[in-house]
């Protein structure tokens, strides 16, 4: 489960850093922290897509590429499509819970730093590997889990029992993160 998610945060962090490198001229930095959030977490493209000078739809194309590299960080032998777009579903609908605060930019000599405040999602894995292993045993002498379809055995329930924690998550205490935005 630690690695799932951490696979999912170095993929998220990497695509920021992809996303926000900005040229020259006059340039909303908190703006656009804020677009690309937006679209990073609830599929609202429409912002970024002005920002970024792109189409709605070659914007749309940019938050298809992330859904899909969160689709590859759950990449194993012998996990279905299905499985791996279900994991993916309940990773959208967990990051439409997303509550964060983009603050005004401070201009550096290298472009803008960005404070972005987040509050952490909690309640979706606390207790989840333990109600997987839990169900493991049972699973096994049933035949439902095997060597050949444990990976998908795992992410499959392990996406069931997130789905019904989605509507019932709660947050942390704000953390604030600086993001530099390089010309």
């Amino acid at each position: 489960m630690k690695k799932m998610r951490n696979s999912l945060i170095v993929t998220l962090v990497a695509l920021a850093m992809v996303f926000t490198t900005a040229c020259g001229g006059s340039f909303d930095a908190s703006g656009y922290i804020t677009a690309f959030m937006d679209m990073l977490t609830k599929g609202e493209v429409a912002q970024y897509a002005e920002l970024t000078g792109q189409s709605e739809e070659d914007a749309g194309k940019d938050y298809q590429e992330i859904l899909d590299a969160m689709k590859e960080a759950f990449d194993q032998e012998g996990v279905t499509e299905e499985t791996k777009q279900k994991v993916v579903d309940v990773y959208v609908d967990v990051l439409k819970k997303a509550k964060y605060t983009v603050h005004d930019a401070e201009k550096t000599d290298e472009g803008y730093d960005v404070v972005v405040d987040i509050e952490p999602i909690t309640g979706l894995y606390e207790g989840l590997m333990d109600e997987v292993s839990g169900e493991m045993d049972a699973a096994v002498e049933s035949g439902d889990l095997t060597m050949d379809n444990m990976y998908e055995w795992i992410y499959s329930n392990m996406a069931d029992k997130m789905a019904t924690r989605v509507d019932s998550l709660s947050y942390g205490e704000a953390q604030s993160v600086t993001i530099q935005i390089v010309k």
